[in-house]
């Protein structure tokens, strides 16, 4: 990784002083380089009282907060499997912002309010619950509430003092856990995260190849570009990735999410490539990446799977073999 990041900056620096006499475009570039020493960014896209949120890219769903988060995840689910949103984003993750911001900020007196309506008449609360209007009426703290919680969030933290949530604590524990922001750390952290140095070096790559392009001025760095990002394995597999969301690669759905996993969608660490826990001992480990390389010589030389499928499958090799190099000796 080291090599690839340390590769991009010199590509980077090359690029400014191709462009000394463009004192824009040469601080563009600068500003290229600064990025490969601060922290990776990501984009999350929506608002926190819209409900959920996709990641990297991911377009807002208005609307979800006022349904089940069953039926949110499911609407994810299907988001996650379209080819056409998987070709252009990383992930995609219900996450309720709101239930999960109310969940982190709970107070003690928001919990005896919502008490106070749990221990009320269910049908009325319920026929309150139709409406935020309705709801209004009520008068007393209902206002504030609703700012918190939304419709959504009182008629589950209701809920949940009625199953015997019997404290703040607990409370917002389990809307913590029900919001969907759990995942969501789990993605940027497997996704992003664990990859944040290879991510910046391709997009310093990406960025210096097109001001290049844009001002003809490429010649021999262009090229040296092209060299870097069809060279390092690591680049291979991300773009791979992206052809396995959108259904580029013709391969059956069982044999894309298999090799979803050995590229490192789930985690880079070997563990999460081969899809054990991470306190799999090295001969087990060893073990599941043997029987995963056979696995995909036996699907590269397939004749169904068609050209494309078989150099996505020539790829997952690479990567089978590349997880049990770093587990030899």
């Amino acid at each position: 990784m080291t090599t690839l990041a340390a590769a991009a900056r010199r590509v980077l620096l090359l690029a400014i002083d191709v462009h000394r006499g463009d004192p824009a475009t040469a601080r563009w570039l600068r500003g290229q380089l600064g990025r490969l020493d601060e922290p990776l960014r990501v984009a999350i896209a929506g608002k926190v009282k819209a409900g959920s949120l996709r990641v990297a890219t991911l377009i807002d769903t208005p609307g979800i907060a006022s349904a089940s988060v069953a039926t949110a995840r499911g609407i994810a689910q299907r988001y996650r499997a379209d080819p056409t949103v998987r070709g252009l984003c990383q992930d995609v993750v219900a996450v309720a912002g709101l239930l999960a911001q109310t969940g982190a900020t709970l107070r003690a007196a928001e919990f005896a309010a919502l008490a106070e309506l749990a221990r009320g008449p269910r049908d009325e609360l319920d026929t309150d619950l139709l409406s935020v209007d309705r709801f209004l009426r009520g008068g007393g703290a209902r206002g504030d509430l609703l700012d918190r919680f939304g419709i959504f969030g009182i008629r589950l933290a209701t809920t949940l003092i009625r199953q015997g949530t019997g404290s703040s604590a607990a409370l917002a524990t389990e809307l913590m856990a029900r919001s969907g922001l759990r995942e969501l750390q789990r993605v940027l952290h497997t996704q992003f995260a664990q990859r944040r140095e290879l991510l910046k070096a391709r997009s310093a790559l990406l960025a210096a190849d097109s001001v290049l392009h844009r001002t003809r001025r490429g010649g021999p760095l262009a090229a040296e570009i092209e060299r870097i990002l069809a060279g390092a394995h690591e680049f291979t597999e991300l773009s791979l990735l992206s052809a396995l969301r959108c259904g580029a690669t013709g391969l059956p759905r069982p044999v894309v999410e298999d090799a979803e996993r050995l590229l490192g969608e789930a985690g880079a660490a070997a563990p999460s490539r081969l899809g054990l826990p991470p306190e799999a001992d090295r001969d087990e480990l060893r073990r599941a990446g043997f029987l995963a390389l056979e696995r995909w010589q036996r699907h590269a030389v397939n004749p169904m799977f068609g050209r494309a499928g078989a150099d996505a499958c020539r790829v997952v090799v690479r990567s089978c073999e590349g997880i049990l190099s770093g587990l030899a000796g």
